[in-house]
C-alpha cells in the first residue's frame, strides 16, 4: 500500500508543472524555465538554423549547421493546460510554440482562447503602451460575427477607421495586427 501511494504522489507532482509564457526573459538561460519538465504535444530537435537563399527566381530555406542546437516545444490539444500567458488559457487547436536556441528562449508564439482577447489586450496595453504600428484590414460588416473580429472591434473600437458603403453593404476598416515595443 505504501508503494502505491508513493508512486501516485510522484505522478501527481510531476504533472503539476506549468509555465507562464509572459514571465519569460529572453536574456535568461532556457534552463531557468521548466521546459524540459513539461510534456509537450511534440518536441523537435534541430541542428543549425534556417537561412533564406535566392537563386534567380527561386527562394528557398536551407538548414545551416554552425553548431547551434534548437529545440522546438509545440503545445496543442490537452498539453496546452501546462502553459498560459499571464493566466490566460492557450487555445487547444492553434496552441503555442516555444523555441530554445542555444540554451536561450529565442521565440514564443501563443494563441490565446479568443473569448479572453479583451484581457490579453488589457495586459499588452499595460506592458507595451500605445501600439507603435497598426495594420488595417477591410471587412464587410456582415461577416464580423465570424470569429475574433467582433471581439477586437468591441475591445479596440477607438482604433477603428471610418466605415464606407460598398455594394449597399457596410465595409469596415478595422485593425488586424497591432505591434508594440516593450519598454525596458
Amino acid at each position: 500500500m505504501k508503494k502505491t501511494i508513493f508512486f501516485m504522489s510522484i505522478i501527481l507532482c510531476s504533472c503539476s508543472k506549468t509555465l507562464d509564457l509572459s514571465t519569460i526573459d529572453f536574456d535568461k538561460p532556457s534552463n531557468s524555465y521548466p521546459l524540459k519538465e513539461l510534456n509537450p504535444y511534440r518536441k523537435e530537435n534541430q541542428k543549425g538554423h534556417y537561412e533564406i537563399t535566392e537563386d534567380k527566381d527561386e527562394v528557398s530555406l536551407v538548414l545551416k549547421d554552425n553548431g547551434e542546437r534548437v529545440t522546438n516545444y509545440i503545445f496543442m490539444d490537452e498539453t496546452t493546460s501546462q502553459i498560459n500567458f499571464s493566466g490566460l488559457k492557450i487555445d487547444k487547436i492553434f496552441g503555442a510554440e516555444v523555441v530554445d536556441y542555444n540554451q536561450k528562449i529565442g521565440f514564443i508564439s501563443a494563441n490565446i482562447v479568443s473569448k479572453q482577447t479583451p484581457e490579453l489586450i488589457s495586459y499588452l496595453n499595460k506592458e507595451l503602451g500605445k501600439p507603435t504600428e497598426i495594420i488595417y484590414n477591410e471587412r464587410l460588416e456582415e461577416i464580423l460575427d465570424l470569429g475574433a473580429s467582433t471581439i477586437l472591434l468591441q475591445t479596440l473600437s477607438h482604433l477603428q477607421k471610418n466605415k464606407k458603403m460598398i455594394w449597399e453593404m457596410m465595409l469596415l476598416i478595422i485593425h488586424n495586427t497591432l505591434f508594440g515595443i516593450k519598454k525596458m
